[in-house]
Order: C-alpha cells, then sequence, then structure tokens
C-alpha cells in the first residue's frame, strides 16, 4: 500500500488523489492477477496469499519484471498552492521509487530519505526515469508525482519450492508532504486605517510589522506583514487580533482576524527575495 500525508491537513491526513497505473503496470497486474483498490488518500493492491511466494521468486529473478509504477493526481486543483516542494519550472515532476525508501522510528517504509519530500526528487518528464510513464501527448495535464514500487522490495527472499501457507504481513509505504508558507498582509480600509492599530498574537509566537498607507483598488488602506512566513494549514490555528493604542490604553477591535485563504495568494518581492503573501482586506 501507498499512503500520502500532508502537514496542510494535520498528522497522518491528505485530500484524495487518483493512482492511475501506467499501460506496462496495468499488463503486469492483469497478468499476475494483482487487484487494485483505492483508498482515501493512497492505494493498496492485493494479490492471493498463495501467489506471494511466486511473485517474489520472479520478481527476484528479474528486478524488472514485476515493477508496479503509477502516475499520481490530486483531486484538488489547489493542491499545488499550498503544497512544498514548489516545481522548478513546468517540466518538472516529482518520482518515487521503492528502492530509495527508509524506514522510520515507527517501521514504517518511507519514499523520501528526509521527514518530508523535498525538491531532490524533481525529474524532468522527459528523463529517462519519466518518459516511459508520461507520452507527450500526456505532457500537457501531467501528474503531480510518480511511485514505482518493486515487488522484490516486499521482503525476505523465499527459498525455491516454499509454499507461503500464512497470511503475509502488508507493505506499507507512504509520504509526508510538508505545507507551502506564506506571508501573512492584512490591508484595513475605511475610517478605521486613521487609528493607532496594531495586530497583537495571542499565542505571541507571531509580530506584525505596519507597513502604513497603502495603495488599493478601493482607495487607501492600513497595512500590515508578518515578520515571518506561517505554514498554511487547512483549519488555521493563529489567533491574531486587531488592537487600537488609545488615552486608556490598549483596545481590542477585532477579537480574532481572518485567516489566510489558498486562493488569496501572490508573489511578491521582500528584502530581495521572491515571496508568497497572502492578502485580506478588512473595511
Amino acid at each position: 500500500s501507498v499512503t500520502v500525508e500532508h502537514a496542510y491537513f494535520g498528522v497522518g491526513r491528505c485530500s484524495p488523489f487518483d493512482f492511475v497505473p501506467t499501460h506496462e503496470c496495468a499488463t503486469t497486474m492483469r497478468k499476475n492477477n494483482l487487484l487494485l483498490r483505492s483508498v482515501d488518500n493512497g492505494l493498496k493492491v492485493f494479490c492471493r496469499n498463495d501467489q506471494i511466494g511466486e511473485l517474489r521468486r520472479a520478481a527476484n529473478k528479474d528486478k524488472d519484471l514485476l515493477m508496479l509504477e503509477f502516475k499520481v493526481f490530486p483531486r484538488d486543483r489547489r493542491f499545488a498552492q499550498y503544497t512544498s516542494p514548489i516545481a522548478p519550472n513546468q517540466d518538472a515532476i516529482l518520482y518515487f521509487d521503492s528502492w530509495r525508501a527508509v524506514r522510520d522510528k515507527e517501521g514504517r517504509l518511507r519514499l523520501h530519505g528526509g521527514d518530508v519530500v523535498t525538491a531532490d526528487f524533481f525529474e524532468d518528464w522527459r528523463s529517462p526515469l519519466i518518459q516511459t510513464a508520461v507520452t507527450a501527448k500526456e505532457a500537457v495535464i501531467r501528474p503531480f508525482f510518480i511511485v514505482n514500487l518493486a515487488i522484490n522490495d516486499i521482503g525476505e527472499n523465499l527459498p525455491d519450492g516454499q509454499t507461503v501457507t500464512v497470511p503475509q504481513k502488508a507493505t506499507t509505504y507512504y509520504l509526508n508532504f510538508a505545507s507551502q508558507a506564506s506571508y501573512w498582509k492584512y490591508y484595513f480600509l475605511g475610517d478605521i486605517a486613521s487609528r493607532d492599530l496594531f495586530i497583537a498574537d495571542l499565542s505571541g509566537a507571531m509580530e506584525f510589522t505596519r507597513l502604513g498607507i497603502a495603495d488599493v483598488v478601493n482607495g487607501k488602506a492600513l497595512a500590515f506583514l508578518s515578520t515571518a512566513s506561517i505554514p498554511m494549514q487547512y483549519i488555521p490555528s493563529q489567533r491574531f487580533q486587531l488592537r487600537e493604542n488609545g488615552a486608556m490604553g490598549e483596545k481590542v477591535l477585532i477579537k480574532r482576524l481572518p485567516n489566510a485563504s489558498v486562493g488569496q495568494i501572490h508573489k511578491e518581492m521582500i528584502k530581495q527575495d521572491a515571496v508568497l503573501v497572502s492578502e485580506m482586506y478588512i473595511n
């Protein structure tokens, strides 16, 4: 089995995907009576228990004989917007194979060496690793990543003639994606923009810089920018308040400011670096 996890959704969760077998994979599965079933955030491949020994022996004789390769498409069209790493160019596709899998502290097999997927796994879709999986016609709508699994990675070699008579423990692989991070920028429009405002983080972890009055589509607005980027979350945990300095001390104007949305992100130059910025407008 293969499951996909993502920090954007929380521990052990992710949005659904379509795992599409390549032509060669579909042929291999059909010839060997393998059954493919989709799960919420991954796939499972089944075989009859009495076939395991023969499948392993065949794979150990020829590593290229039993490879299962899948093209993976996220159903969420915004998946790339909140997922790290960002593709370096339009021809890059993430590629994972079981030969590089590592066992984590919990005993699970992770298809990348570090805790999360990195840009090291990007390949050009025309590279030898990928070109058999993605044709020129399919390159217009490319998979987000490709996963290639070898049957002989399942476990220890079985001696010739040995018959498997007990259920075998499934081999479970997984991928873990990090969330993309963005700077949060708030614009306050209308009369409130002229007041002595500041943004407070109830957790004390984040600060905001007052940028002053900025030109916006609807006129002028008072702008604030977070001092660091904030990882995107499906359900944001941040609790920012808008407060005002007054003669009687601080006054809370908005108990909880709106959180950033994946749909309101653009690139902006900050300290000579092009970074992602999430904008929020409050009138």
